[in-house]
């Protein structure tokens, strides 16, 4: 087994520890540490290196979703997007599906 995988198993277990066994953006559980990602809370482009106050246990949908973006607007971006799905609920009375890919607008930095 690689150092590096054995690294980054013991830091998935720490932040485990510190933050539960959850996402940090949607707070989905993870029945296994295995399919959590690493993130860097604030970009390693804004805060380089690997310190464990920056990093946090996301899903691999979050991770992806919140790019290289601070945590705020991609917060902001999804607490909208929760608004918005609770609206159209209301209305209708049904979830509000979401569009393919292709016609989401892409997430921007206000």
């Amino acid at each position: 087994m690689a150092a590096c995988t054995k690294r980054r198993r013991q830091l998935r277990r720490s932040l485990a520890i510190r933050d539960g066994k959850r996402c940090f953006y949607c707070e989905a559980p993870f029945a296994d540490l295995a399919d959590a990602t690493i993130d860097h809370l604030i970009p390693q482009s804004v805060l380089p290196g690997w310190r464990q106050f920056n990093l946090v246990l996301a899903c691999e949908p979050c991770n992806n979703r919140k790019g290289d973006t601070l945590p705020q607007v991609f917060l902001r971006q999804a607490a909208q997007l929760a608004d918005r799905r609770a609206a159209v609920r209301r209305r209708t009375g049904r979830p509000a599906v979401a569009r393919p890919r292709a016609a989401r607008p892409a997430l921007v930095a206000a």
